[in-house]
């Protein structure tokens, strides 16, 4: 009897360390992803020297291809930088592609550019409690008119 207590026992702790080091791939490989995605945003407007038509459509097939999830809420007040001359550019209204990502245009300290701050998601899909983890990954562009100048 007491060998079926320990085998029992050191079963349960097998299991357990497989199961935690599962969530830590899953998690890194989600923050990979998210993190890749960042960062191709951020060439992709410093590339087009801003946010506009030309980076936008970039974007765009960037994610198309990138496999990149889609989600019908945008609140990106939550994960908003701390500036006050901080304006949210992405997602708005106007464009319908529900890529979770986040987009804010911020003036710099001097007055003498802008320089955005891309929010981009990991995202966990578990069937239950996958919509409530979430944790955002940001990044900033350079000042970019100091880049072209």
């Amino acid at each position: 009897m007491r060998q079926a207590v320990g085998s029992a026992f050191i079963l349960n702790l097998v299991i357990i360390f497989i199961t935690l080091m599962m969530l830590v791939f899953v998690g890194s490989i989600s923050y990979s992803k998210a993190y890749k995605t960042k960062n191709r945003i951020i060439n992709i407007i410093e590339d087009n020297k801003g946010y506009n038509e030309s980076s936008i459509s970039e974007i765009e097939t960037f994610m198309a291809d990138t496999g990149y999830q889609i989600s019908l809420t945008s609140d990106c007040t939550k994960v908003a930088p701390n500036t006050k001359s901080s304006s949210l550019v992405y997602p708005t209204s106007s464009i319908k592609s529900g890529y979770r990502y986040c987009i804010f245009e911020n003036k710099a300290s001097n007055d003498n550019g802008v320089y955005y701050t891309v929010v981009t998601f990991m995202k966990f899909d578990f069937p239950v409690i996958g919509n409530y983890i979430e944790f955002p990954v940001k990044g900033e562009t350079k000042i970019l008119s100091k880049l072209w100048d």
